[in-house]
């Protein structure tokens, strides 16, 4: 059921980066923030469908910090103190943190090589 989960959000990613499917990019904002800003959340089930989001998506995610993105995905009150509706570099960085202490936790990979937080530290040393 995981490898689905984790299946059906890449292809979400892959849908939004290449435009088509009318899938917004809320929806990667929001599977982020469950996995990342709740206590309760299934982590070894949303964590990763969350990596594949990032692993896929990143570049533009990483694009709401700069713009200060606004996003319903991300106004819903969370365990983390993160309720703003807004995109931005302190939710980015906290993101970053926990997914590194998740993959620790979990032993979550993205890809062969790379785990999300290095992905995400990567975008975000990029774009400075």
């Amino acid at each position: 059921m995981r490898s689905i989960h984790v299946r059906k959000a890449n292809v979400e990613a892959r849908l939004v980066i290449a435009g088509v499917g009318g899938i917004p990019l809320d929806w990667g904002y929001e599977c982020i923030a469950d996995a990342l800003e709740h206590q309760d959340a299934v982590v070894d089930f949303e964590v990763p469908a969350a990596a594949e989001w990032i692993a896929v998506a990143g570049d533009q995610l990483y694009a709401g910090v700069r713009t200060g993105c606004k996003s319903w995905a991300l106004e819903s009150r969370r365990d983390f103190g993160r309720e703003a509706a807004v995109m931005t570099l302190e939710r980015w960085l906290f993101w970053e943190q926990r997914m590194e202490e998740l993959e620790k936790q979990l032993q979550v990979e993205v890809g062969a090589t790379k785990s999300a937080h290095q992905v995400m530290k990567t975008i975000r040393q990029g774009s400075d």
